[in-house]
């Protein structure tokens, strides 16, 4: 699904909202927090723009990593001091570039294990 904010995450549910750009008022703001929806999901794959998001900076920070720019992950993507969590593109700490191509190929990756 495009032009989605993920806002927030659980074990077996994520909440989307409608995307806002970085210059969006507080009332487009307030806007797109009421259209949130909370969603079951089995498996959720996160494909969003170059740099950190909030809240990948938020689960970093949670999980007592130092480096906010995304999550520190396995060879296997799995997001460290996790089980189940895994990360891709500019949303993990992997050692390849945090690019569309890299997402997509570990993308596929993932959906091969």
């Amino acid at each position: 699904r495009t032009g989605t904010a993920v806002t927030y995450v659980e074990s077996k549910d994520v909440t989307l909202a409608p995307s806002t750009p970085r210059s969006a008022t507080p009332e487009q703001k307030a806007a797109a927090a009421a259209a949130a929806q909370s969603e079951e999901m089995g498996a959720l794959v996160w494909a969003a723009g170059i740099g950190a998001r909030p809240l990948v900076q938020k689960l970093a920070k949670s999980l007592g990593q130092k480096d906010m720019r995304g999550l520190q992950v396995d060879e296997n993507l799995k997001v460290k001091g996790t089980e189940g969590v895994y990360a891709i593109g500019d949303a993990a700490l992997s050692g390849y570039a945090p690019t569309a191509q890299v997402a997509s190929q570990q993308g596929e990756f993932l959906g091969k294990l």
